[in-house]
């Protein structure tokens, strides 16, 4: 027969071994790659062929295409813009950037340190420092790259996933970015976290001032004023603004 104190570190032991498990499963339930998981984020992908009709949204910045290739049951995403449009380099994050569907993830080609995937409905972020659901996931933590390559991310897995029925033909609305005669006419757009964050990257872009002859000037001037979308539950938020960089503009030297 087992006597008293032995008897109390086994249940001791039996507390902390059930306590270590209930931990454990909770830490990792937001991991867990289970096959519902993935047929319902899968079934919620409308975008699997290369369209010409895109969201309003990337119509503003100029995307003329969604580019769409199937390989090895993989979709990969590339943005195509138009090549009447210059842009201000500093914030045409999506350049050049193919985003790649695989598994149960939306990720960068050739960078999946950011991942995207859908969690009871909810968006999960997976990032090398944080890892959670999207409302609970503080932006201000996580590295430039990351940051970066989050608003990109977010941005497409809306595009991916958008009703078919709200994709509009772009010709049109870009029609309508350039105001007024301008040779060299720049769009200038920003995808941040919130519209506070959007709209004073486009506000204050081409607004360097600097210095010759004695003189002070701003490169370039606004041609219309700052627009912007938020999607969603204002995770994300796309801000747009023209200017036109034909010649410099005197202003007050600081």
């Amino acid at each position: 027969m087992l006597s008293f104190p032995t008897i109390v570190k086994i249940s001791r032991f039996t507390i902390i071994f059930i306590a270590l498990c209930i931990l454990f499963l909770s830490c990792s339930d937001l991991n867990v790659r289970d096959d519902d998981s993935l047929n319902k984020f899968r079934a919620s992908i409308t975008l699997k062929e290369t369209s010409k009709d895109v969201s309003v949204e990337l119509a503003k910045i100029g995307v003329i295409e969604v580019k769409v290739e199937n390989e090895s049951d993989e979709l990969f995403y590339e943005l195509v813009f138009n090549n009447e449009i210059k842009y201000y380099e500093k914030l045409h994050y999506l350049k050049n950037v193919i985003f790649v569907l695989k598994e149960d993830f939306l990720t960068v080609k050739n960078d999946e340190r950011v991942k995207l995937r859908l969690k009871n409905e909810k968006i999960l972020v997976e990032t090398p420092s944080l890892t959670g659901i999207i409302d609970d996931i503080n932006f201000e933590k996580l590295d430039n790259e990351s940051s970066k390559n989050l608003k990109i991310l977010l941005l497409m897995l809306n595009e991916i996933r958008l009703d078919n029925s709200k994709r509009v033909n772009p010709t049109m609305i870009q029609k309508s970015l350039k105001v007024g005669p301008c040779e060299n006419f720049h769009l200038v757009y920003s995808v941040n976290y919130t519209r506070e964050l959007a709209e004073n990257e486009v506000a204050n872009a081409f607004m360097a001032v600097y210095k010759a002859d004695g003189n002070c000037y701003i490169p370039c001037q606004t041609t219309t004023g700052i627009e912007t979308s938020c999607l969603g539950d204002n995770h994300l938020c796309i801000s747009t603004r023209g200017y036109c960089c034909d010649s410099a503009s005197a202003t007050s030297c600081y």
